[in-house]
Protein backbone atom coordinates (compact mmCIF):
# COMPACT_ATOMS: atom_id res chain seq x y z
CA UNK A 1 0.00 0.00 0.00
CA UNK A 2 2.78 2.44 0.91
CA UNK A 3 4.62 1.84 -2.37
CA UNK A 4 1.44 2.16 -4.42
CA UNK A 5 0.33 5.49 -2.97
CA UNK A 6 3.91 6.80 -2.93
CA UNK A 7 4.31 6.01 -6.62
CA UNK A 8 0.93 7.52 -7.42
CA UNK A 9 1.42 10.83 -5.62
CA UNK A 10 5.17 11.18 -6.16
CA UNK A 11 7.88 12.93 -4.16
CA UNK A 12 5.50 15.35 -2.43
CA UNK A 13 4.04 12.41 -0.50
CA UNK A 14 5.96 11.89 2.75
CA UNK A 15 5.87 8.50 4.45
CA UNK A 16 6.74 7.83 8.10
CA UNK A 17 7.65 4.42 9.48
CA UNK A 18 8.61 5.17 13.07
CA UNK A 19 9.99 1.73 13.93
CA UNK A 20 13.23 2.73 12.22
CA UNK A 21 16.32 3.54 14.25
CA UNK A 22 16.54 7.20 13.29
CA UNK A 23 17.36 9.93 15.85
CA UNK A 24 15.33 12.40 13.75
CA UNK A 25 12.19 10.27 14.12
CA UNK A 26 9.67 11.38 16.76
CA UNK A 27 8.77 7.71 17.52
CA UNK A 28 5.19 8.81 18.10
CA UNK A 29 1.90 7.71 16.59
CA UNK A 30 0.34 9.71 15.05
CA UNK A 31 3.52 11.33 13.77
CA UNK A 32 4.32 14.81 15.11
CA UNK A 33 6.71 15.74 12.27
CA UNK A 34 5.63 18.57 10.01
CA UNK A 35 4.72 17.61 6.47
CA UNK A 36 4.17 13.88 7.00
CA UNK A 37 1.25 12.55 4.96
CA UNK A 38 1.28 8.87 5.87
CA UNK A 39 2.14 7.14 9.14
CA UNK A 40 2.27 3.36 9.30
CA UNK A 41 1.72 1.54 12.55
CA UNK A 42 1.32 -2.23 13.06
CA UNK A 43 0.12 -1.75 16.65
CA UNK A 44 1.14 -5.23 17.76
CA UNK A 45 0.66 -4.19 21.39
CA UNK A 46 -2.80 -2.70 20.69
CA UNK A 47 -1.71 0.43 22.49
CA UNK A 48 -1.87 3.13 19.81
CA UNK A 49 -4.00 6.27 19.97
CA UNK A 50 -6.98 7.46 17.98
CA UNK A 51 -7.04 11.18 17.37
CA UNK A 52 -10.38 12.64 16.39
CA UNK A 53 -10.25 14.48 13.10
CA UNK A 54 -7.45 12.29 11.73
CA UNK A 55 -8.58 9.78 9.07
CA UNK A 56 -7.43 6.16 9.43
CA UNK A 57 -7.05 3.43 6.86
CA UNK A 58 -7.08 -0.04 8.36
CA UNK A 59 -5.64 -2.80 6.19
CA UNK A 60 -6.30 -6.32 7.39
CA UNK A 61 -5.90 -9.87 6.17
CA UNK A 62 -7.58 -13.24 6.56
CA UNK A 63 -6.17 -15.33 9.40
CA UNK A 64 -4.69 -18.27 7.46
CA UNK A 65 -2.57 -16.36 4.90
CA UNK A 66 -1.64 -13.76 7.52
CA UNK A 67 -0.35 -16.47 9.86
CA UNK A 68 1.65 -18.18 7.13
CA UNK A 69 3.24 -14.89 6.07
CA UNK A 70 4.05 -13.94 9.67
CA UNK A 71 5.63 -17.34 10.30
CA UNK A 72 7.99 -16.84 7.36
CA UNK A 73 8.96 -13.43 8.72
CA UNK A 74 9.45 -14.94 12.17
CA UNK A 75 11.81 -17.58 10.78
CA UNK A 76 13.73 -14.96 8.83
CA UNK A 77 14.07 -12.50 11.70
CA UNK A 78 14.50 -15.03 14.52
CA UNK A 79 16.25 -17.78 12.63
CA UNK A 80 18.45 -18.73 15.57
CA UNK A 81 15.47 -19.60 17.78
CA UNK A 82 12.66 -20.27 15.30
CA UNK A 83 12.25 -23.93 14.36
CA UNK A 84 10.87 -24.70 10.93
CA UNK A 85 8.73 -27.63 12.04
CA UNK A 86 5.02 -28.36 12.00
CA UNK A 87 4.97 -28.32 15.82
CA UNK A 88 6.65 -24.91 15.94
CA UNK A 89 4.30 -23.55 13.30
CA UNK A 90 1.17 -24.74 15.08
CA UNK A 91 2.29 -23.20 18.37
CA UNK A 92 3.05 -19.96 16.52
CA UNK A 93 -0.33 -20.06 14.74
CA UNK A 94 -2.29 -20.49 17.98
CA UNK A 95 -0.46 -17.52 19.47
CA UNK A 96 -1.09 -15.37 16.39
CA UNK A 97 -4.78 -16.30 16.35
CA UNK A 98 -5.28 -14.48 19.66
CA UNK A 99 -3.60 -11.35 18.30
CA UNK A 100 -5.56 -11.51 15.04
CA UNK A 101 -8.86 -11.77 16.93
CA UNK A 102 -8.02 -8.77 19.13
CA UNK A 103 -6.88 -6.72 16.13
CA UNK A 104 -10.07 -7.46 14.16
CA UNK A 105 -12.33 -6.70 17.12
CA UNK A 106 -10.56 -3.42 17.70
CA UNK A 107 -9.92 -2.01 14.24
CA UNK A 108 -12.53 -3.65 12.02
CA UNK A 109 -15.54 -4.39 14.22
CA UNK A 110 -15.50 -1.44 16.60
CA UNK A 111 -17.24 1.87 16.08
CA UNK A 112 -14.81 4.71 15.31
CA UNK A 113 -15.08 8.32 16.50
CA UNK A 114 -13.27 9.52 13.36
CA UNK A 115 -13.12 8.77 9.63
CA UNK A 116 -11.98 5.26 8.68
CA UNK A 117 -11.53 3.26 5.50
CA UNK A 118 -11.30 -0.54 5.72
CA UNK A 119 -9.19 -2.40 3.15
CA UNK A 120 -9.01 -6.18 2.95
CA UNK A 121 -5.65 -7.35 1.66
CA UNK A 122 -7.42 -10.04 -0.37
CA UNK A 123 -9.46 -7.34 -2.13
CA UNK A 124 -6.35 -5.27 -2.82
CA UNK A 125 -4.51 -8.11 -4.60
CA UNK A 126 -7.58 -9.37 -6.48
CA UNK A 127 -8.96 -5.97 -7.54
CA UNK A 128 -6.28 -3.35 -7.06
CA UNK A 129 -7.97 -0.87 -9.40
CA UNK A 130 -11.25 -1.06 -7.51
CA UNK A 131 -9.62 -0.72 -4.07
CA UNK A 132 -7.33 2.15 -5.05
CA UNK A 133 -10.22 4.03 -6.65
CA UNK A 134 -11.49 4.34 -3.08
CA UNK A 135 -8.09 4.74 -1.44
CA UNK A 136 -6.69 7.58 -3.57
CA UNK A 137 -9.67 9.90 -2.84
CA UNK A 138 -9.29 9.02 0.84
CA UNK A 139 -5.85 10.62 0.67
CA UNK A 140 -6.89 13.44 -1.64
CA UNK A 141 -10.58 14.34 -1.30
CA UNK A 142 -11.91 16.03 -4.41
CA UNK A 143 -8.95 15.14 -6.62
CA UNK A 144 -9.81 13.77 -10.07
CA UNK A 145 -8.39 10.27 -10.28
CA UNK A 146 -5.75 9.79 -12.98
CA UNK A 147 -6.71 6.37 -14.36
CA UNK A 148 -3.67 6.12 -16.64
CA UNK A 149 -1.26 6.85 -13.80
CA UNK A 150 -3.12 4.48 -11.49
CA UNK A 151 -2.94 1.66 -14.05
CA UNK A 152 0.78 2.19 -14.54
CA UNK A 153 1.42 2.15 -10.77
CA UNK A 154 -0.50 -1.11 -10.35
CA UNK A 155 1.02 -2.87 -13.37
CA UNK A 156 4.63 -1.97 -12.50
CA UNK A 157 4.47 -2.62 -8.75
CA UNK A 158 7.22 -4.90 -7.44
CA UNK A 159 6.44 -8.00 -5.39
CA UNK A 160 8.49 -9.37 -2.51
CA UNK A 161 8.56 -12.98 -1.29
CA UNK A 162 10.01 -13.72 2.15
CA UNK A 163 11.00 -17.17 3.36
CA UNK A 164 13.70 -18.73 5.50
CA UNK A 165 14.79 -20.92 2.61
CA UNK A 166 15.11 -18.22 -0.04
CA UNK A 167 15.39 -15.06 2.05
CA UNK A 168 13.93 -11.91 0.48
CA UNK A 169 13.24 -12.19 -3.25
CA UNK A 170 11.91 -9.30 -5.34
CA UNK A 171 9.92 -9.73 -8.53
CA UNK A 172 10.35 -6.48 -10.43
CA UNK A 173 7.34 -5.04 -12.27
CA UNK A 174 5.27 -8.07 -11.30
CA UNK A 175 2.07 -6.08 -10.82
CA UNK A 176 -0.42 -6.37 -7.97
CA UNK A 177 -1.82 -9.87 -7.71
CA UNK A 178 -2.10 -12.78 -5.27
CA UNK A 179 1.13 -14.76 -5.62
CA UNK A 180 0.99 -16.96 -2.53
CA UNK A 181 -1.56 -19.74 -2.09
CA UNK A 182 -2.05 -21.08 1.46
CA UNK A 183 -2.50 -24.61 0.08
CA UNK A 184 1.10 -24.60 -1.14
CA UNK A 185 2.47 -23.92 2.35
CA UNK A 186 4.63 -26.83 3.50
CA UNK A 187 2.67 -27.31 6.76
CA UNK A 188 -0.77 -26.69 5.29
CA UNK A 189 -3.50 -28.76 6.95
CA UNK A 190 -7.08 -27.84 6.06
CA UNK A 191 -8.57 -29.23 9.27
CA UNK A 192 -6.05 -27.41 11.47
CA UNK A 193 -6.69 -24.07 9.78
CA UNK A 194 -10.45 -24.64 9.94
CA UNK A 195 -10.26 -25.17 13.70
CA UNK A 196 -7.90 -22.20 14.10
CA UNK A 197 -10.22 -19.87 12.19
CA UNK A 198 -13.26 -21.02 14.16
CA UNK A 199 -11.42 -20.36 17.42
CA UNK A 200 -10.22 -16.92 16.29
CA UNK A 201 -13.66 -15.89 15.00
CA UNK A 202 -15.30 -16.89 18.28
CA UNK A 203 -12.74 -14.96 20.30
CA UNK A 204 -13.07 -11.96 18.00
CA UNK A 205 -16.80 -11.70 18.54
CA UNK A 206 -16.45 -12.27 22.28
CA UNK A 207 -14.02 -9.34 22.49
CA UNK A 208 -16.25 -7.14 20.36
CA UNK A 209 -19.36 -7.99 22.40
CA UNK A 210 -17.57 -7.31 25.68
CA UNK A 211 -16.32 -3.95 24.45
CA UNK A 212 -19.75 -2.94 23.17
CA UNK A 213 -21.14 -3.63 26.64
CA UNK A 214 -18.30 -1.71 28.26
CA UNK A 215 -18.78 1.23 25.89
CA UNK A 216 -22.02 2.10 27.64
CA UNK A 217 -19.90 3.04 30.67
CA UNK A 218 -16.69 4.37 29.22
CA UNK A 219 -15.72 4.80 25.55
CA UNK A 220 -12.03 4.14 25.13
CA UNK A 221 -10.44 2.91 21.96
CA UNK A 222 -6.75 2.64 21.04
CA UNK A 223 -5.29 3.57 17.72
CA UNK A 224 -5.60 2.04 14.29
CA UNK A 225 -2.94 0.07 12.50
CA UNK A 226 -2.47 2.48 9.67
CA UNK A 227 -3.02 6.21 9.64
CA UNK A 228 -3.34 8.14 6.41
CA UNK A 229 -3.22 11.93 6.44
CA UNK A 230 -5.22 13.29 3.56
CA UNK A 231 -3.98 15.34 0.65
CA UNK A 232 -5.72 18.06 -1.33
CA UNK A 233 -6.11 18.08 -5.10
CA UNK A 234 -3.11 20.29 -5.83
CA UNK A 235 -1.06 20.06 -2.64
CA UNK A 236 -0.72 17.35 -0.02
CA UNK A 237 -1.70 18.83 3.29
CA UNK A 238 -1.15 17.85 6.88
CA UNK A 239 -4.21 17.28 9.03
CA UNK A 240 -2.57 17.10 12.43
CA UNK A 241 -0.01 19.23 14.20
Amino acid sequence: MERLVQNYFGESFRYCFFYRDDPACCHTFPCTQSGVNFTKYHDFELSGRIVEGVPYLVQYRALTPATISDFELYLRDDGDVGEDTVESFRAFARYKADGWAAFMAKWVDAQFPTERLLVRYEDLVSDAHGVLRSTIPFFAPGEVLDEERLGHVIETEHHVDVSKQDGVKWRLNAGVKAFRKPESFRFYDASFFSELEAYADEKRWQIAAAEVADAAHNWRRPSSAIQFLRSSASRLRRLIS
